[in-house]
C-alpha cells in the first residue's frame, strides 16, 4: 500500500510533471534504490530491509524533492516532502 501526504496529492492533482517524478520514486525505491541519500544512509537502509525495520529514500531537489519511508515489513509506503515529516 502506497501512502500519499495531502501535500503532495495536491501537488500531484495539478502537476503532471511532479506526478511523473513520484511515480518514478516510488519505482525506484521499491527496486531498492534510495536516491539522493548518503553511502551511509544507504548501507543503513539495506540493513534496515532485512532487519524490518525503517527504510527512508529521497529523491529530487527543491520544492520537487520527496521522501518515501516505509516503517515496517507490513506497513505502508509513505510518500512526502520533508516538510511533513
Amino acid at each position: 500500500m502506497v501512502v500519499l501526504s495531502y501535500s503532495v496529492t495536491q501537488t500531484m492533482q495539478s502537476n503532471d510533471d511532479f506526478s511523473k517524478h513520484v511515480a518514478r520514486s516510488i519505482l525506484r525505491f521499491s527496486r531498492k534504490d534510495w536516491g539522493d541519500v548518503s553511502d551511509t544512509d544507504k548501507q543503513t537502509n539495506d540493513e534496515a530491509v532485512e532487519a524490518h525495520t525503517q527504510v527512508l529514500g529521497a529523491y529530487g531537489n527543491g520544492k520537487d524533492k520527496v521522501w518515501i519511508i516505509k516503517d515496517a515489513f507490513d506497513g505502508p509506503v509513505t510518500v512526502m516532502y520533508p516538510s511533513d515529516y
